[in-house]
């Protein structure tokens, strides 16, 4: 069993690839915290795999809220892993859920890490289509590695993207990002809009609604996936300064 996390659809993509080659279900998490879902259980030979993006070296808030009320039944003595993707470095989103996990009696077996494309446009350029597909490619690579890796049962840090002093540093970055994640930075170009609501049914908070045929963010905090920003068909929604720097929505996915 596969769980992701996913904004613009990298983790999606990575955790589909995994699910794939073990033959083993792909589970969303940004699905399972709207519909309010949090009992799974483990089939005879499965895996538990938990896939998802760093933000500011630390875990989504959504994928926080999710541990906290997850209940895994059958996982005793499972083999359990992470895989996390950035755009640089881990920082310690993997000890945090480990520690999440430890909390609830599990224990993570693994922990991995991907590149892939950094698509954190409040602050940087998503690159060239050079840039994007050289990037791309090399995160396949990777997750070709990580399966393997999974398959063999492998265990302890294998995360070439994490390092200790990513993790010294990350607390600061990570209190600014749990505290910040204002959506009143969020903007909509209603001239682009055309009101198909789809940020509205995406959004794994439930903060955006439609009013007047436009998305309006009721809670003064989301997650900051920016999944409504990505992946809105006009480009209508903006983040901040982010329409300078591009769109990014991982091509593989088929939402």
């Amino acid at each position: 069993m596969v769980f992701y996390f996913t904004g613009s659809g990298s983790s999606r993509s990575v955790a589909e690839h995994i699910g794939e080659a073990l033959n083993e279900d792909v589970v969303s998490i940004g699905e399972a915290l709207r519909e309010e879902h949090f009992d799974y259980s483990v089939k005879p030979g499965e895996t538990i795999g938990f896939v998802c993006p760093t933000y500011f070296w630390g875990l989504p808030t959504a994928v926080l809220d999710f541990l906290t009320r997850l209940t895994i039944r059958g996982a005793h003595g499972v083999y359990t892993y992470a895989v996390l993707t950035c755009g640089a470095m881990t920082g310690m989103a993997g000890d945090m859920l480990a520690e999440m996990l430890r909390r609830k009696g599990h224990t993570l077996s693994a922990q991995y890490g991907i590149k892939c494309v950094d698509n954190y446009v409040p602050a940087f350029k998503v690159g060239t289509p050079e840039q994007i597909a050289k990037r791309m490619a090399s995160a396949e690579a990777e997750t070709n590695t990580v399966i393997a890796q999974i398959r063999s049962r492998a265990e302890g840090d294998l995360n070439p993207h994490h390092s200790g002093l990513t993790v010294s540093l990350a607390f600061a970055p990570y209190e600014l990002y749990r505290k910040g994640r204002k959506t009143a930075k969020f903007s909509v170009d209603v001239s682009r809009c055309v009101g198909c609501g789809l940020c509205e049914n995406i959004c794994p908070c439930r903060a955006i609604i439609l009013q007047d045929g436009a998305p309006h963010w009721e809670k003064p905090q989301c997650t900051l996936c920016l999944g409504c920003l990505h992946r809105c068909p006009e480009g209508a929604i903006t983040y901040g300064k982010s329409a300078k720097n591009g769109r990014f929505v991982n091509p593989t996915v088929k939402w």
